[in-house]
């Protein structure tokens, strides 16, 4: 999580989730990311997301027998109750600490 007014990092955390495809795994960072915030009591106006396919499925509908559908549904409430405004696509070579975070994650125990 990065401060407004400096983009500097504010809270952040990494887990291993064993061996997943990346579509999940960057979903589940997304989802216990939204989680932090909120029980930090933050409020953010702008997601940004290293997976286009994933900031696609935040952005539109999908159909409740998607597999994804659950988790999909749990970020975009937390989203709501953050008062998110937006949700964009930015390459992992532009963010550096998320980045350092993942590669720390898949040296972590599993959690």
């Amino acid at each position: 999580m990065r401060g407004k007014s400096l983009g500097e990092c504010v809270a952040g955390f990494y887990s291993n989730i064993g061996k997943s495809e990346v579509l999940q795994a960057e979903i589940w960072g997304l989802r216990e990311g939204l989680f932090m915030t909120k029980k930090q009591w933050f409020y953010i106006t702008e997601v940004k997301c290293h997976s286009e396919v994933l900031v696609k499925l935040l952005k539109e509908d999908m159909s409740d027998d998607h597999p994804l559908a659950c988790i999909i549904q749990d970020c975009k409430n937390v989203m709501r109750d953050l008062r998110v405004q937006q949700v964009n696509h930015v390459y992992r070579e532009a963010n550096v600490c998320v980045d350092h975070m993942a590669t720390r994650g898949k040296g972590a125990a599993m959690s």
